[in-house]
């Protein structure tokens, strides 16, 4: 057992956001789910897997956190064709993840963005400039402490939100629609808001090409924006 992270301020300086479950050759990863009792009254999933390639990467990752001090290197682990494995090191003002959605926004047709938090930085100015579906809680919805801050980075950016729902989002997806029909995701533990960016987190995400993984998270947005 290790003992992730340390308590400071800001309460996002180090932190240990990484969300994974290995069991054997099962993993659970790639979502926004914490394993205590309030998390499963929220909006949320995991992506579950039996390849054992996943799971013996994700137990290494693990590891290397539990034993290495803060920051780490970013990092990226290919699985398979157009699928990867993004870490961020927890490097404040460095996130791979935060860059590859950045990159994908940048090229896509249209963007679904379903997520906790208000997208703020580089990544908000160019998903405005973008045909964008934005779906994130309302302030109303966030704890006091965070409720200015979803408040003012709506109105900073002048993004449209268009979740009416009552439920508490708590996943961290984004869908790209490409040129000539393609598709990419980028599915994990990061709220693509550049706060967390800035102070370095630590973070987990897929980035993968796989339409039937797309369409499936394209699903779940779906039946959760109301």
């Amino acid at each position: 057992m290790y003992c992730f992270g340390k308590l400071g301020f800001p309460p996002y300086k180090g932190r240990c956001h990484v969300k994974a479950t290995i069991i054997d050759d099962r993993s659970y990863s790639f979502g926004g789910i914490n394993f205590f009792d309030q998390v499963f009254t929220l909006t949320d999933y995991m992506l579950a897997s039996n390849d054992p390639k996943v799971a013996d990467c994700l137990e290494q990752l693990v590891g290397r956190i539990g034993k290495t001090h803060p920051p780490l290197l970013d990092g990226e682990v290919p699985l398979s064709k157009g699928t990867s494995i993004l870490f961020d090191g927890g490097r404040p003002k460095h996130s791979l993840i935060y860059e590859r959605a950045c990159q994908l926004t940048a090229r896509a047709k249209h963007v679904d963005f379903f997520g906790q938090m208000v997208p703020s930085g580089q990544l908000a100015t160019l998903l405005r400039e973008t045909d964008t579906s934005l779906y994130f809680n309302r302030p109303e919805q966030m704890l006091p402490i965070d409720s200015l801050g979803q408040a003012f980075d709506q109105q900073r950016y002048r993004l449209d939100n268009l979740y009416q729902g009552s439920k508490f989002i708590h996943a961290k997806i984004i869908l790209f629609t490409l040129p000539g029909g393609k598709k990419a995701l980028l599915s994990g533990s990061h709220n693509f808001s550049y706060r967390g960016v800035n102070f370095g987190t630590q973070e987990l995400a897929l980035c993968s090409t796989d339409h039937k993984l797309w369409d499936a998270l394209h699903a779940f947005v779906q039946k959760y924006n109301k």
